[in-house]
Parts: structure tokens; sequence; C-alpha cells
């Protein structure tokens, strides 16, 4: 995977819902999470974020943090309000949503081991749909050696 670079992140203005999921329910909490009705006057701002635990992918059960950035704080009985989530620095790639996500994150974290770079056991996975079609911003914060 060549195109793997180091940037930071930042999200702000964030609905966050944390849950115990399985692999397969992915698409089903993304197409939910697509489908939220909002407010009059509140609106999404920007990608669905899932913030997982690397170790945790091959398991059949997995804790799940689902954020989605909108434009006034709104929360709900299901969903609490987050001002910002990010890091300083953080490996990306960004690969197809419905068959790259798993290789990525095998690239990626090989690249980090070679390099002897120390590495949060935490991936945030940002979904955009572009037409049509998801894509995953793959982000893996990293840690001072």
């Amino acid at each position: 995977m060549d195109n793997i670079e180091e940037v930071s992140f930042e999200m702000t203005q964030l609905l966050h819902r944390q849950l115990v999921t399985g692999a397969d329910q992915f698409a089903s909490l993304l197409q939910s999470s697509e489908e939220l009705v909002y407010e009059e006057g509140f609106y999404k701002t920007g990608p669905t974020i899932f913030g997982l635990t690397i170790t945790e992918m091959a398991s059949s059960k997995q804790h799940c943090d689902i954020y989605i950035p909108v434009s006034a704080p709104i929360p709900t009985a299901e969903l609490a309000y987050v001002d910002q989530i990010g890091c300083d620095s953080a490996l990306h790639l960004r690969v197809p949503f419905n068959k790259g996500i798993e290789a990525g994150l095998q690239a990626m974290t090989q690249s980090l081991q070679s390099q002897g770079r120390h590495y949060a056991d935490r991936v945030y996975i940002a979904l955009t749909r572009v037409y049509g079609e998801y894509w995953a911003d793959l982000f893996i914060p990293l840690e001072e050696n």
C-alpha cells in the first residue's frame, strides 16, 4: 500500500455512542448512522467515524465507538455529545470500505512494526460516501518512542 502517510486529525462537535458489536454488523451500523433523523436546523457535518481496538478486530465481538459530526450539540438517550476527538500524529491510509480495511490495517501495522514505531491499539475509521460507494480513511494514532 503506497499511500500510507503520517498526518494529524481532529473532528469537533460530535455525537457519540459506544457499543459492543460484531464485524459483520458494520454495514448496518453505518446505514443506521446515515439515516438518523435530526431535528430541524441540525445536520450531519462530516463523515461517520468508528473507533475500534485493533487487537479486537479478529474477535467475534468488539467494542466500538461511533462518532457523528453535527452542526450543534443535540444529545439523545442513545447519543452523548463530545467536543472533539483526534491526535497530533497518526498513520493514515484511504481504502475502499467493502474490500480494503483488513488489508490496509495489516499494511499499516506491518509498516509501523518494521520501523520500530509505537502506536496505540486503536484505529479510527472515517467513512465517506463518494458516488454511491463508501471509502474508509484509516487513522492509527502514533505514540512517542
